[in-house]
């Protein structure tokens, strides 16, 4: 059976408690808030299953993809590990980015090490192990991963078996880059050529590769090698889409435009894209999400 594994997402369809947040934990080193979340886990009531918590289109493709796939989907989580989607879990708010204001970065005392702080949380109530999603019978193990998600799970990954590691794909930008050297390999060969083959943004990029990868090599049995060669055979004859030059803007002028959207009427889908076709503007998801945040939440006006 063919594994699906994809990120957590900032969007959730349930808020979070003030303490199952990050915010919420004691400043202390990486060791003691890790212990400290993860007893927090422990007490925290149960609120849906995670296919049922997490929002937003990178992970409904990659939900697509599991299905399509008739695999396993989980979610590779920096609050709650290795979770599998049909697992109760409880509404919750931690990341390890250090820009986010549900960031534990913020509460370590000293450089937080995403790596271990990742191995910690694979020890929680709500995760699985990587030896457990890759036990006898499973198949392939796609992940699609953030290059920050790549560094911080990777690790854990090198660690498997190199029977298990050959049974790893992984899919999003510049992977290479961010994972360790001995799954550099399993790295699919997409490029910008997927954006015209299957249209979407930056930040649901992974997912969409993911995807793709379902449709042309399915769940038949091969090695890294046959698999990208068909991936590669897929992209032959294919243009890279043409790229809008999009003057950039510092946040305050952004946040001007999405208050005028937002006083208009605008939701945050038809703010984004009228800030960056109407206005042709750059202005990338993550940052505009967290501007927009700001503005909806009066914050900035």
């Amino acid at each position: 059976m063919t594994t699906v594994v994809t990120i957590c997402t900032r969007r959730k369809k349930t808020d979070a408690v003030r303490e199952a947040t990050a915010v919420s934990l004691p400043v202390g080193t990486q060791s003691k808030v890790g212990a400290a979340w993860l007893k927090r886990l422990e007490s925290l009531g149960e609120t849906a299953a995670a296919e049922d918590i997490y929002a937003g289109r990178g992970f409904a493709i990659a939900r697509e993809a599991a299905e399509a796939l008739a695999g396993r989907l989980f979610i590779a989580s920096a609050g709650l590990g290795l979770v599998p989607s049909s697992r109760k879990i409880p509404a919750y708010g931690l990341t390890v980015s250090p820009s986010d204001p549900d960031s534990v970065a913020n509460r370590i005392s000293g450089q937080l090490d995403s790596a271990d702080w990742f191995e910690a949380m694979l020890k929680g109530p709500y995760s699985d192990t990587w030896s457990k999603v890759a036990n006898a019978g499973s198949g392939r193990i796609l992940l699609a991963l953030t290059n920050s998600y790549a560094a911080m799970i990777g690790p854990s990954l090198a660690a498997l078996p190199a029977a298990t590691r050959e049974r790893l794909r992984f899919f999003g930008p510049s992977l290479g880059e961010f994972l360790p050297p001995s799954l550099k390999a399993n790295v699919c060969p997409h490029d910008s050529r997927i954006d015209t083959i299957m249209p979407g943004t930056k930040s649901d990029l992974p997912q969409r590769c993911l995807l793709h990868f379902a449709q042309v090599v399915g769940g038949r049995p091969g090695n890294c090698e046959s698999d990208f060669a068909k991936i590669t055979a897929s992209l032959k004859g294919v243009r890279r889409p043409a790229r809008p030059v999009r003057p950039r803007q510092t946040d305050q002028q952004i946040l001007k435009l999405i208050n005028a959207h937002v006083k208009a009427g605008s939701g945050m889908v038809k703010t984004l894209r009228a800030i960056r076709h109407d206005h042709g503007v750059a202005c990338e998801q993550g940052r505009f999400t967290r501007l927009y945040r700001l503005v909806a939440e009066g914050v900035a006006a």
